[in-house]
C-alpha cells in the first residue's frame, strides 16, 4: 500500500509504502535564491526532491513511490527540482534513467526538473 500526503502548511510532500520506503519533497518559497538562473524557467509552486529511499531494492518499492508521487504532482500542478545523487547499488547514470521514466529532464549536470503534465 502506498500513501501520499501534503502537509497542512503545504511545505512538505511525503509518499510512503507500508514497507517503510519513503519519498520526501520540500517546497521552495524563493526558487531564484536557491537555484539562481535555473529558477527563471520554473513555474511555481516549486518543490525540491529531498530523498527517495526504498527499504528493499529491486522489488518495485521505488517504482510504487514514484508512480504515486507523479500522480500527485500532476494533479496538484507542482514542479520539482531534483539534485541527482546516486547511492546504494544504483549508478548515477542508472538513477538519471530511472527519473527520466517519470518525466524528469536533465537541465544542468546532475540536476533534473519535472514539470506537471497538462491536465485534460
Amino acid at each position: 500500500m502506498v500513501q501520499a500526503c501534503i502537509s497542512r502548511d503545504g511545505q512538505t510532500i511525503t509518499v510512503a509504502t507500508s514497507r517503510g520506503s519513503v519519498a520526501e519533497l520540500s517546497r521552495v518559497d524563493r526558487p531564484e535564491e536557491v537555484f539562481g538562473e535555473l529558477a527563471l524557467d520554473l513555474t511555481p509552486p516549486v518543490f525540491f526532491f529531498n530523498r527517495l529511499k526504498a527499504r528493499v531494492e529491486r522489488e518495485g518499492e521505488a517504482t510504487k513511490l514514484m508512480e504515486e508521487l507523479v500522480d500527485l504532482l500532476d494533479r496538484e500542478g507542482f514542479t520539482v527540482v531534483n539534485g541527482v545523487n546516486a547511492y546504494g547499488s544504483m549508478s548515477q547514470k542508472d538513477l538519471k534513467k530511472f527519473y527520466e521514466k517519470y518525466g524528469f529532464v536533465e537541465v544542468a549536470e546532475d540536476t533534473m526538473i519535472r514539470r506537471p503534465k497538462e491536465q485534460l
